[in-house]
């Protein structure tokens, strides 16, 4: 089953970026993972803006001009980058959380912030 807004989102030229195969401490690529056990997980798919503090999810799209969509990635949020909501307001604060334990914290203004979708499962703890 496809979810028609990914559907949509996935077409959308402006969010074409790809994903990074390293993180911001150097590491290229994954260690190999174990087949888990197939469970059935509802994602559900809200504005940076609409989690809660201490949510978990990920990057799956939003609606940016080129600019901004450049300087998010240069800071690591990226389509499929894991983030952690710390604080809501103004400035937004995300950490972003990298592949091999390392991650940062950014700020961005909420407008910005309200452009960007996180996709979280049921209990809001993607990781």
């Amino acid at each position: 089953m496809t979810d028609p807004l990914a559907a949509k989102l996935m077409r959308d030229d402006r969010m074409a970026l790809p994903v990074a195969e390293s993180c911001a401490c150097g590491m290229e690529g994954g260690a190999a993972s174990e087949p888990e056990a197939e469970v059935e997980v509802h994602v559900r798919r809200l504005r940076l803006t609409r989690m809660r503090v201490g949510d978990t999810g990920r990057v799956c799209g939003g609606r940016l001009e080129a600019e901004d969509r450049e300087m998010l990635r240069a800071l690591g949020l990226r389509p499929d980058a894991w983030v952690r909501l710390t604080r809501v307001g103004e400035p937004c604060i995300v950490q972003v959380l990298g592949r091999h334990g390392c991650s940062c914290r950014i700020g961005l203004a909420r407008p910005l912030a309200e452009r960007v979708i996180i996709a979280m499962d049921d209990t809001g703890a993607g990781r």
